[in-house]
């Protein structure tokens, strides 16, 4: 993984707001805590899109048991973050032919075919390495904190 660029943008994964909601790991859960703070300065450009949210839902739901009300508050402070951006620009057609040949799951998929991330003009911020079997370019929280002098 290399530090992103000054100029590059990142696409927050769905995991790094996980490890703020339901801190499993104090170590990942500083790091995204860090990475989100320099969004909201603006040290880094970010945005997320509705797959994501829905896989917050979806995972909060499904596995943690988090009541309705709850979810909506985790959804509604990731729409909170200053400077973060929704953007939905991902191609379904590649997005289900990486899928088709991949063993990544389809949502991961959707992610990677998002139109900035195929340019190269953003990076994937995320703990998933599954992203490295679709040649993409991801970087951890690590890689901003340890790129970007505060």
């Amino acid at each position: 993984m290399n530090a992103p660029d000054r100029k590059l943008m990142v696409l927050i994964d769905t995991n790094i707001f996980l490890r703020i909601f339901v801190k499993e790991n104090e170590l990942m859960f500083q790091e995204c805590r860090q990475a989100l703070r320099l969004v909201a300065r603006r040290t880094i450009a970010a945005y997320t899109n509705t797959i994501v949210l829905t896989e917050i839902q979806f995972v909060l739901t499904t596995i943690y048991n988090y009541p309705r009300d709850r979810i909506k508050e985790a959804l509604v402070s990731v729409l909170s973050i200053p400077n973060i951006k929704i953007i939905d620009d991902t191609d379904a057609r590649l997005a289900v032919d990486a899928y088709g040949k991949t063993t990544v799951k389809f949502a991961d998929c959707l992610l990677a075919s998002s139109k900035r991330v195929r340019e190269g003009k953003s990076a994937i911020l995320s703990y998933d390495r599954d992203f490295d079997k679709l040649g993409v370019r991801r970087v951890e929280p690590k890689d901003i904190l340890s790129f970007v002098v505060e």
